[in-house]
């Protein structure tokens, strides 16, 4: 096993395909981010199998910053992987701190307990799918920023786990200063967001954008993905709910 980190060798743009989440990162342009997301989580039984779980929340504050992630949440040894990278991210204060910060928590944390996971790793894990993915969001140097960070399983014989980050401005940018990521099981969220070109409602990036693509996942996988929906927008002057549901698990976070 391996794992390697850098800005430029996990270049993953478009959708990514999870077993059960659905979770979305919009930056339309440079002065307005969405991120959003369901509420089905999984975790891993010891003998390998898989649970879900609905009403979780998947957006977090993390001091300057706002994330969301997705896959795998918990397993033995691992209770909480959105905890485990908040607190990793907490306290930094530039993009790339953030991620390596994340980094450092998923080598010393995270990646531990996945390598045990042999029974979902033979049963259920197929190369190039995601194991975890995170995206934060929060002001850089006085640049909205979008930064990913994601592992994966690169092959199983030798099993290779290969991890990396990337940011918006930048390498993770589909075009100049424009993102549209996301990551669920496949049939609607990466089949429309790699479609070109892509539906107009989609292409606007917005918040009524994002909330209607994860209901037409949830609509198609009601059994892998559920609501509520939360929706935030962050800007320079902070973050807000959008159209908050009153069932939302994420009352923790500042925001309208």
């Amino acid at each position: 096993m391996r794992t390697i980190f850098t800005f430029a060798a996990l270049l993953l743009l478009g959708a990514d395909q999870l077993r059960a989440t659905a979770i979305l990162a919009f930056r339309p342009n440079d002065s307005r981010i969405i991120l959003a997301a369901d509420s089905a989580v999984t975790g891993i039984e010891p003998d390998g199998t898989m649970r879900y779980r609905g009403g979780e929340c998947k957006l977090a504050q993390a001091g300057k910053w706002w994330l969301v992630s997705g896959a795998l949440e918990s397993a033995k040894g691992l209770s909480s992987v959105t905890r485990t990278v908040t607190q990793a991210a907490t306290p930094e204060s530039s993009m790339i701190g953030a991620l390596s910060a994340i980094h450092r928590a998923y080598e010393s944390t995270i990646l531990p307990v996945l390598l045990r996971l042999d029974p979902y790793f033979t049963t259920e894990f197929k190369v190039d799918r995601p194991l975890v993915e995170v995206l934060v969001a929060g002001v850089d140097g006085g640049v909205l920023t979008l930064g990913y960070y994601g592992a994966l399983l690169k092959s199983q014989k030798p099993r290779e786990l290969v991890a990396g980050g990337l940011i918006c401005p930048g390498a993770f940018c589909d075009s100049p200063g424009r993102v549209l990521h996301g990551a669920s099981v496949g049939g609607v969220i990466p089949d429309l967001l790699a479609k070109q070109p892509r539906p107009a409602w989609l292409d606007r990036a917005d918040a009524s954008a994002a909330r209607r693509l994860i209901q037409m996942q949830i609509d198609k996988t009601p059994q892998y993905v559920a609501g509520p929906i939360d929706v935030l927008e962050i800007t320079a002057g902070g973050a807000r709910w959008i159209d908050r549901d009153a069932r939302s698990a994420c009352s923790v976070l500042t925001g309208g």
